[in-house]
């Protein structure tokens, strides 16, 4: 059959189960069996093991054959790959619930994102069918992923919905889907967050009376209180899309009497939106656009390392960081990197722009340091430099370039994204650390800005009550590794 037969048999005897049903041995075997008629048996081979499919590092072989067949359609020009397009999305949908293995996750994430980038070059909208068979079970994985897999998911979803491969009003549905059906306490909050992105972007029709229903009901019957928050977060938007009429939703809704009380409590007081008038941010902002660093880097950034494989180098690579002093021209730049790099933009000057975007730049060229697949001096000294200008806003101490009332707006935004930006700050600490292989110079000037900024970070008055426990967990483990090592 035709691919476009095969997704109007989605669901009727296909043997392809509806999410949050996972593919089970008889789907894998039946999905071999279809696409053996349209590929040579020796790629079938490649992409069903004898062996089985059993953890990730069992699926680098056909991640390497589908990364030769998108570099084929690449090089020449060829768009063929787009009528197996189902069967490599459910292939990737089986891999991705494999048993977790590090390299191998890395590499099917990769494979993933590069398909999609080429989707985007050949001008490709994926279909609602098409989009089921992989985007929810890859956001459900990305609620229990380590956080450096999560980030990488999420930056994929940032390529398809603003590549317009699959937009943002399209893709609210499937978070709903995720919201309503998962059984992963994270990934239903993480859902939820992402479509207060979606709402944000594209209005409520993002997720449509449907949708909040679903959020309606989810909100009454969830158990865990974090999720419950992020639920509300997401009605506060919707609301303020409706510009404050509370009356329009719930007849939409027909919400309990709880949901009702719980949705008043917080928007109850909310003055109708005039045009112009501020937007609540929503509780998670999107990752930095993929188009400015690829989360796929060989390097681990941010996954931890362990401390026995840097232990025996570290006193060297001490040593020659005293010995590779900086110039005063450049007193950022880390002593590890080649002072012949390209000259780096000019450090952060006083910004106009509105606080938010003043973060969200922030974020970005931390981000982007610890992402990129070739690290240059110049992303260095950015990095560097956003996270002193971080501290420098933080801190009562220190004079910023901002007057006092911006000074506390940025504050505010940074208790709002609170847990994002620590993970983000304390990435840089573990980037640092791995920063170019074991023989290599320490970056001592990042390193000490980092430190400062998770200090300020967590003398804030709002960590207690903000910081999650899986924020405290990877940013122990970060700081006890850098400590050990």
């Amino acid at each position: 059959k035709p691919k476009a037969q095969r997704l109007a048999t989605l669901g009727k005897g296909d043997s392809w189960p509806e999410y949050s049903e996972e593919p089970s041995g008889d789907t894998l075997q039946a999905l071999r069996k279809s696409w053996a008629l349209f590929i040579p048996s020796t790629s079938i081979d490649v992409l069903f093991p004898q062996s089985g499919l059993r953890t990730h590092d069992d699926c680098m072989s056909g991640c390497d054959l589908l990364s030769k067949a998108i570099g084929y359609s690449r090089d020449n020009n060829d768009s063929s790959l787009l009528e197996m397009l189902d069967f490599i999305f459910k292939w990737a949908a089986c891999a991705v619930l494999l048993r977790d293995h590090t390299s191998g996750f890395r590499k099917l994430l990769s494979t993933i994102l590069d398909l999609f980038k080429r989707l985007d070059e050949l001008s490709y909208v994926i279909s609602d069918g098409e989009a089921l068979l992989l985007l929810p079970y890859l956001l459900d994985k990305a609620g229990v992923a380590k956080f450096h897999f999560k980030e990488e998911i999420l930056a994929i979803f940032t390529l398809v919905t603003t590549k317009k491969v699959y937009t943002s009003q399209k893709f609210g549905p499937v978070c709903m889907k995720v919201l309503e059906k998962s059984k992963s306490n994270p990934s239903r909050p993480l859902a939820a967050e992402l479509c207060s992105i979606a709402v944000q972007s594209a209005g409520v029709s993002a997720i449509g009376k449907k949708g909040l229903v679903v959020l309606s009901s989810a909100l009454n019957e969830e158990t865990v209180a974090e999720a419950k928050k992020v639920y509300i977060d997401l009605f506060e938007i919707v609301v303020e899309k409706l510009k404050g009429d509370t009356d329009k939703l719930f007849s939409a809704i027909k919400p309990t009497d709880k949901v009702k009380a719980m949705i008043m409590e917080r928007c109850g007081n909310q003055p109708v939106a005039t045009q112009g008038s501020p937007r609540r941010s929503p509780p998670r902002k999107t990752v930095p656009p993929v188009s400015h660093y690829s989360p796929t880097s060989g390097q681990e950034a941010p996954a931890l390392s362990s401390s026995a494989v840097v232990t025996g180098n570290l006193r060297a690579r001490l040593q020659k960081s005293k010995e590779t002093k900086l110039s005063e021209e450049s007193p950022r730049l880390p002593p590890s990197i080649d002072t012949t790099a390209t000259k780096s933009p000019a450090p952060h000057s006083p910004r106009t722009p509105s606080t938010d975007t003043m973060y969200n730049e922030i974020m970005t060229d931390i981000n982007f340091m610890t992402k990129s697949d070739e690290c240059k001096a110049s992303d260095i000294v950015r990095g560097t430099d956003a996270i002193q200008l971080l501290s420098t806003v933080i801190s009562t101490k220190e004079r910023s370039s901002l007057d006092p009332i911006q000074e506390g707006a940025f504050r505010e935004k940074i208790e709002s994204d609170y847990n994002t930006c620590m993970l983000t700050v304390a990435s840089a600490l573990n980037f640092a650390f791995d920063y170019g292989g074991k023989n290599a110079p320490l970056p001592t000037a990042l390193i000490n800005q980092t430190v400062t900024a998770l200090s300020l970070l967590l003398r804030m008055q709002c960590c207690s009550s903000e910081m999650k426990q899986k924020t405290v967990e990877y940013l122990v483990n970060v700081t006890v590794s850098a400590l050990l090592d």
